[in-house]
């Protein structure tokens, strides 16, 4: 496929009010393009149409909103986070990693809490080991409140690492 035939493709979307996906599946399926390639292709379409900002329009727009906001503030910094959500149309989870880099790089302290670090790799599979005789469940719970995890993430890591424990078990009988 040439860059006209996704061309055309994206500006038919783009008339035919079709989203990203949409669009994206098109240069897939009808311009034999890979995902990738698609992905990619969509993104500079899109950028070149005025659709989504450049790289550089939104580390203007980050900053601008940041200089403006009061970062002192719990209040202040979820008014920039909701800013940033709206102005970049982007995932609030973003917004703050944005917001927080901001604050790096500067040199800002923020008046929220800092991101959970959770447990090493090393402390989980020691905690496990020690409570193998236990059940899943059991050491599941364990997890979440020894270490803080989330019950869906705590259950993934019991499951996948007392897996782990067994068949080395059943490897080594």
């Amino acid at each position: 496929m040439t860059d006209q035939t996704a061309k055309e493709i994206f500006d038919a979307g783009i008339e035919q009010g079709d989203n990203k996906n949409t669009i994206v599946t098109e240069m897939i399926l009808k311009g034999g393009l890979d995902v990738t390639v698609a992905l990619r292709e969509y993104m500079a379409f899109a950028r070149d149409s005025g659709l989504i900002l450049s790289r550089e329009e939104k580390d203007k727009s980050i900053v601008e909103v940041l200089h403006e906001a009061d970062l002192k503030t719990k209040e202040g910094v979820e008014a920039a986070r909701d800013a940033l959500t709206a102005e970049l149309d982007v995932a609030p989870s973003t917004a703050m990693n944005y917001i927080r880099a901001f604050a790096k790089e500067n040199d800002l302290e923020l008046p929220i809490g800092q991101r959970k670090t959770f447990a090493t790799k090393e402390e989980v599979v020691a905690f496990i080991i020690e409570n193998q005789e236990s059940s899943r469940s059991d050491i599941s719970k364990g997890l979440i409140a020894e270490f803080g995890y989330a019950k869906g993430t705590a259950d993934t890591i019991c499951s996948h690492i007392v897996y782990m424990i067994e068949y080395s078990n059943q490897v080594s009988a």
